[in-house]
């Protein structure tokens, strides 16, 4: 569990957000404590093998619902990089190695959730395929690629679904920190997409990526995420 904001000072409210993966995160580190656990849904891989949309919406659905119960008003969640590696540590939280799959899976979750109230966050973006050392991961792709494989879900899920927001990733995208590109963050998916929802960073994001707090202003982060340095070079 995290909050956003909770400056009162200025006006500006606390937004409760709470982790994935297979449902909502949320517990005080007592496993025989039931009111302060939520339920297990079935993985990220399982729910998109299901290829059913309006099965997808009532599992987004019950999850807001349980999220709302708890003081929740945000997802980080669905996480939506495509299996590239069966040894990567989270793909039982990714969809699949297909980009149609993905973005149609964050989607339905993404309408069941906001029918409730509660947002959701599409992350890792982009091309978080790797959880060892992702931090100093630097994918090289080209465009074709790009725009026909890794970002093609991201797509489908900011045009098709309910979303409130995106996560910058912690890797480079040849050599430019996810963090900070302007071409990601702002021409692909807001001028080029028509995003209208805000872009966070990942949390410790300076720390683990490099990635600069004036830099990821530049490139079209609207908020960052806690426990950063914050410091520039």
């Amino acid at each position: 569990r995290s909050g956003y904001g909770g400056l009162e000072i200025y006006g500006e409210p606390m937004v409760a957000s709470t982790n994935g993966a297979a449902g909502i995160q949320f517990n005080n580190g007592n496993p025989d404590d039931p009111d302060m656990n939520a339920t297990f849904f079935p993985c990220g891989t399982m729910q998109a093998s299901t290829w059913n949309k309006e099965l997808l919406e009532v599992v987004g659905r019950a999850m807001g619902l349980e999220a709302r119960q708890f003081g929740m008003s945000m997802w980080q969640a669905p996480s939506m990089n495509l299996h590239r590696d069966p040894l990567c540590g989270r793909n039982f939280e990714y969809y699949s190695e297909d980009p149609l799959i993905s973005g149609w899976t964050a989607a339905s979750l993404s309408i069941g959730t906001a029918s409730v109230g509660f947002g959701a966050q599409y992350k890792h973006f982009a091309l978080n395929n790797q959880e060892t050392g992702r931090g100093g991961g630097d994918s090289q792709v080209s465009e074709r690629a790009l725009r026909e494989i890794y970002l093609k879900g991201f797509e489908i899920a900011i045009k098709e679904g309910d979303e409130v927001s995106l996560m910058s990733a912690y890797n480079k995208i040849n050599g430019q920190p996810c963090m900070s590109s302007h071409d990601l963050l702002t021409e692909i998916t807001r001028n080029e997409w028509g995003f209208e929802g805000f872009i966070g960073t990942d949390f410790l994001g300076d720390m683990l990526s490099g990635s600069q707090h004036d830099d990821e202003i530049i490139g079209g982060n609207d908020l960052k995420a806690p426990w950063g340095d914050g410091q520039p070079e």
